[in-house]
């Protein structure tokens, strides 16, 4: 059972990190999806993943924020939402590790802020079966 404060802290959480996600993915497509690509790929290109799977990945995130942002602030299936919106933050967090990046520990923050949410969220059991959530909006 959600209290009042979790339902407040969820609402505004979908919100602020749904409209920022939205924002940072909707910036990547305004400079350009090429340019943000080939950033993605000249930064990884020493490392010892394969460059097919850094261009998969920078396509990933590049449609991913944009589209979770939006569905975050939608508030439809938020535990669903949350949990994918936390394997992105997952996905961003083990680059910046690769790169050996400072930034890692805020991308850790950014994946636990995620998972909590995901806790917060009513259960949603029908998340890829079409289905409804248990919970009326």
């Amino acid at each position: 059972m959600q209290t009042e404060g979790s339902k407040l802290f969820l609402k505004m959480s979908q919100i602020f990190f749904g409209s920022w996600l939205f924002y940072a993915g909707i910036i990547k497509w305004i400079g350009g999806a090429s340019g943000f690509i080939g950033y993605i790929e000249s930064s990884f290109a020493e490392t010892w993943i394969p460059p097919l799977l850094i261009t998969a990945s920078a396509w990933i995130i590049i449609i991913a924020e944009p589209v979770l942002g939006a569905w975050l602030v939608s508030g439809k299936k938020a535990q669903c939402a949350w949990q994918a919106t936390a394997c992105l933050m997952f996905l961003l967090t083990f680059g910046q590790t690769v790169l050996k990046s400072p930034n890692v520990s805020s991308n850790w923050i950014y994946t636990i802020f995620a998972l909590v949410c995901v806790g917060l969220a009513p259960a949603c059991n029908a998340c890829c079966s079409g289905g409804g959530c248990e919970t009326k909006k």
